[in-house]
């Protein structure tokens, strides 16, 4: 019970951590964006008052972004993709320890791509990609515009929405693909760890302009992720489930093995006078120590194994589909506490179906048992 708990506890946060690292803890956006639609820009005008957030006690961050959706050739591949653009001096704290590769180019014509996209674009570092925008000119008429940059970070999130779909170039380049006065389509905050997310999206929200903004949290902009995470937790239910019932099973087979044994002491007992629920208690303590001891040790190679993996990382998992390479566990105490308590309760309420089978003994058939 408590590896489950902490498995899922920790999976869930690891990828909530990655993904806040990747987007921000919220997201603003333009109000008319649509799910899995061209990302929308909204006027320049807002920049002020996003900037301003900063000055709220908590905000850690913002970076404005520029996206829009785009196709990226090089010389033997192609891909539709969304081109992210952002300022330069943003891309290092944007990425962190994302980053693989990286190398310094003088100029704008800079991209990073994903090491998936790499890989599938047969690319390396310091390669030349091509990258395709549709751009409507004065008469509504979309027409293309190439532009062609060099690969100068290779970074890998683990993240399939980022790393399939997205690339990162300057922002200058973006920005001459969008509509005049409408430069930014998205707005990343980030928080500080011990923030209050609930009271800072409050306070976000009532120093925006909601007609034209929207404000999602991480978790509601990434839903299709988080929605699959809710999932484990039904998986968790049925498991513990599982578990419970074959705690109870083995605690009652023990106290029964343990009256069978007994059987001619029993017998003994009750023709020396001894009451029924005297010797039951006397059974239902000698099974309460054995699961109290299996209890102890159950804390000790659950609590032992968290730790080793969390340090050591030997369970792995398929980086591509869990979105993080090892088994992350985080304890947390009061679920440890809150499982030992609930544990013990129900193996000990369980002692007294078997108990009640000495009632119904013959002490003399009893005495002569072997």
């Amino acid at each position: 019970m408590i590896l489950a708990f902490a498995t899922v506890r920790g999976f869930r946060d690891e990828i909530k951590h990655k993904i806040s690292l990747v987007h921000g803890d919220f997201v603003l956006d333009a109000s008319s964006n649509v799910e899995n639609g061209d990302p929308q820009p909204f006027h320049d005008s807002l920049e002020k008052s996003i900037l301003k957030l900063k000055s709220l006690k908590g905000i850690k961050n913002i970076i404005l972004s520029s996206s829009k959706s785009s196709i990226i050739k090089s010389e033997e591949e192609i891909e539709g993709i969304i081109a992210k653009g952002i300022q330069r001096n943003d891309l290092k704290g944007y990425l962190g320890d994302f980053v693989v590769q990286s190398d310094v180019y003088e100029n704008e014509f800079w991209v990073g791509v994903s090491t998936v996209l790499a890989k599938r674009l047969k690319v390396k570092l310091g390669d030349d990609l091509k990258l395709v925008f549709f751009v409507q000119d004065s008469l509504g008429n979309t027409k293309p515009r190439a532009r062609k940059l060099t690969i100068t970070t290779i970074f890998e999130t683990g993240i399939e929405r980022v790393d399939a779909n997205m690339v990162l170039l300057d922002q200058s380049v973006v920005k001459m693909m969008l509509p005049a006065n409408y430069g930014y389509t998205q707005a990343e905050i980030w928080v500080n760890q011990n923030a209050s997310l609930k009271g800072l999206k409050k306070e976000i929200a009532m120093n925006l302009n909601f007609q034209a903004l929207r404000l999602n949290t991480a978790e509601e902009y990434n839903r299709q992720i988080f929605d699959w995470l809710s999932i484990l937790d039904l998986n968790v239910i049925i498991l513990l489930l599982l578990i419970t019932v074959v705690a109870i099973t083995a605690t009652c087979t023990t106290l029964l093995i343990l009256i069978t044994e007994k059987t001619s002491f029993i017998g003994l007992m009750i023709t020396l006078g001894a009451r029924n629920n005297y010797i039951q208690r006397i059974f239902i303590y000698q099974a309460s120590m054995i699961a109290f001891i299996g209890l102890m040790l159950g804390n000790i190679m659950a609590l032992s194994l968290c730790y080793f993996q969390n340090r050591f990382k030997f369970l792995t998992l398929n980086q591509e589909v869990y979105f993080i390479k090892y088994v992350a566990m985080k304890v947390n105490i009061s679920e440890v506490v809150l499982v030992n308590i609930g544990a013990f309760i129900l193996i000990y309420l369980s002692l007294y179906l078997p108990a009640r089978y000495i009632r119904k003994m013959n002490p003399i058939t009893a005495i002569k048992f072997k």
